[in-house]
């Protein structure tokens, strides 16, 4: 309304009063003829001045002649010129009416000296709008409050979000900015509204970006993914998995080339040939294709009496235990699980009539004598008799799968306690100790004096390193960390540590060691009393050389193997000062 005013109801009003003041200067002339006071007594203002010498003849402060300029009366004090901003400039000869210092011809408000532009076109002065540009966001709030297509400026580059092509200033354009009102991100792999530097997990693979990157994985890559072996969030790269390590004393693999998927029948026929003690022989995987006939001879060795004689080597009848265990829990066939059940528990009472006073357990059971050859009988860590006989017990007593059914549940716990315990405690004192140091052990031990003895003429008293590997397996893993069993761990590792060849390998194909990247190796067989590695042929000499065997020697047995290489592995994992 006062826009309009200000364009068309002041300029009408100014020149009716123009047209006014004419008339009445007119008249004034008119009536100043008719009067008959002579002109010079004139004094309209009694100021003592005729009016025909007086400047100003009304005495209002305006000469005679502004006022006609003016178009005001010149002798009437009530008749003044319009001046709007006292500044004894009348309206009519002002450039400026209002005194703001804005030209009339630019000035919408030309009587306002507060306003004189109306942006918008809204006939509210810029000065007195709240919203210059009518974009909806007052000034107050408007980076832009004379532009009705801006309003922000995000970056403060002094160009506008709707024009600015970068308006966080990342140097990345907002069309391919996820983020543009954020100078820190850019970027979503996974789309789930976090950018990419404050989201810990970019790919969305469930796996922390730092972890993915120590693991050696890609963290943009959700296909590319830690290993994970036992699901606990910690990758396998460094992530100690000591259990795994126990897995070569556990199962018999062979068992997966001969059960042809008919995993129930051959378990049957595994109970078939199981001996009367409990007992089986080993290297029967083949024979268990098809059920004992009752002729064929089911054993290698026999007694004097003519007793079959039950094996533990090379996992012989611990691994028929485990596996048939495995049917037992997975067959839907009552009668099949009834012979699972006491074939399992015979050969239990086997495991645990065989082992010795001392602690430890032969290489076949019941004892047999052979005119002198009697090293089956000794403490036997060669082909893992110890390791897996008293992981077999251990497991049992710790319900571990595939103990952890019914299947076993009438068995006499306090037996399998002492067991266990025995058992532990051979292991610890048969450690061959060298000047005060725990080393690994021997193939043999004395039942008594623990001492390392020798068995066929090529397997002489030594430390070997084979099979030591999953006894030093067992400690790491047993969960009551005493002193002595930390440092009969720890020691046996440091061992193998420092006896470790690197990139060479022992091919049993030519009978010779050779060069091969990434490999580690351990000699077989190391003195008793030091560190040296020794070979030995029928003959029961001692070489040093691979080339001083016989050929039959050098490619028939394994004098070299990356057997504790995995171990390295895994407990290179643990820092030094957390190994306990």
């Amino acid at each position: 309304m006062e826009y309009l005013f200000n364009r068309l109801v002041v300029p009408l009003i100014m020149r009716l009063r123009v047209a006014l003041i004419v008339i009445l200067f007119i008249f004034s002339l008119f009536s100043g003829c008719l009067s008959n006071e002579p002109e010079a007594a004139l004094d309209t203002d009694m100021d003592g001045i005729p009016d025909n010498i007086d400047d100003d003849d009304d005495d209002d402060g305006w000469s005679d002649e502004l006022e006609r300029l003016c178009f005001s009366i010149p002798w009437d004090s009530n008749s003044l010129p319009l001046d709007k901003d006292g500044d004894k400039i009348c309206d009519n000869q002002d450039s400026d009416d209002d005194g703001d210092n804005v030209d009339d011809t630019e000035d919408l408000f030309p009587w306002n000296p507060l306003e004189h532009s109306d942006f918008d076109g809204d006939g509210i002065g810029d000065v007195s709008d709240a919203d210059d540009d009518n974009d909806g966001i007052v000034d107050s709030e408007d980076a832009f409050p004379f532009n009705f297509f801006e309003s922000s400026d995000f970056d403060n580059d002094g160009i506008g979000n709707v024009e600015d092509l970068d308006d966080d200033n990342d140097g990345v354009v907002d069309s391919d900015d996820i983020f543009p009102m954020n100078k820190n991100e850019s970027e979503d792999l996974d789309l789930d509204g976090i950018g990419n530097n404050a989201d810990l997990d970019d790919d969305g693979d469930g796996w922390n970006d730092s972890t993915e990157t120590v693991c050696g994985k890609d963290p943009l890559d959700a296909m590319d993914t830690p290993n994970d072996k036992d699901g606990d969030g910690i990758c396998d790269s460094i992530d100690p998995d000591l259990n795994s390590l126990l897995d070569s004393v556990r199962y018999n693999k062979k068992f997966e080339n001969y059960a042809n998927e008919d995993w129930e029948s051959y378990g049957i026929n595994i109970t078939t040939w199981q001996l009367e003690h409990g007992g089986w022989e080993k290297w029967s995987h083949d024979e268990y294709q098809h059920p004992w006939d009752g002729k064929q001879q089911r054993t290698f060795y026999t007694a004097k009496n003519g007793t079959d004689l039950g094996s533990l080597a090379d996992l012989a009848t611990t691994a028929e235990i485990r596996l048939l265990s495995w049917l037992y829990i997975n067959s839907t066939d009552d009668y099949n699980r009834s012979i699972f059940k006491d074939s399992v528990r015979r050969g239990v009472d086997f495991v645990l009539n065989a082992q010795h006073s001392s602690g430890g357990w032969p290489q076949v059971y019941p004892d047999r004598d052979c005119n002198g050859c009697n090293y089956t009988a000794l403490m036997t860590y060669n082909d893992y008799v110890i390791a897996s006989s008293f992981l077999l017990l251990w497991e049992i007593r710790d319900n571990k799968a595939p103990f952890n059914s019914d299947i076993l549940m009438d068995l006499d716990n306090q037996r399998l306690q002492n067991a266990v315990e025995n058992g532990l405690e051979f292991i610890l004192k048969s450690q061959i100790i060298v000047n005060g140091t725990r080393t690994i052990w021997g193939q043999q031990h004395d039942p008594f004096t623990y001492e390392s003895l020798p068995a066929r003429a090529f397997e002489l008293a030594c430390k070997t390193s084979a099979e030591s590997v999953p006894i030093t397996a067992i400690l790491l893993n047993w969960e009551e960390r005493t002193e002595e069993v930390k440092n009969a761990s720890w020691s046996a590792v440091i061992w193998f540590q420092e006896q470790m060849i690197l990139n060479q390998y022992f091919s049993t194909n030519d009978g010779n060691f050779i060069f091969m990247e990434g490999k580690m190796m351990w000699y077989r067989y190391y003195n008793v009393s030091d560190d040296q590695f020794f070979m030995a042929g029928r003959d029961g000499v001692k070489v040093y050389q691979i080339e001083d065997l016989t050929m039959e020697r050098r490619t028939g047995y394994s004098w070299g193997g990356d057997w504790a290489s995995l171990m390295m592995i895994e407990t290179a994992k643990i820092p030094i000062d957390e190994r306990n």
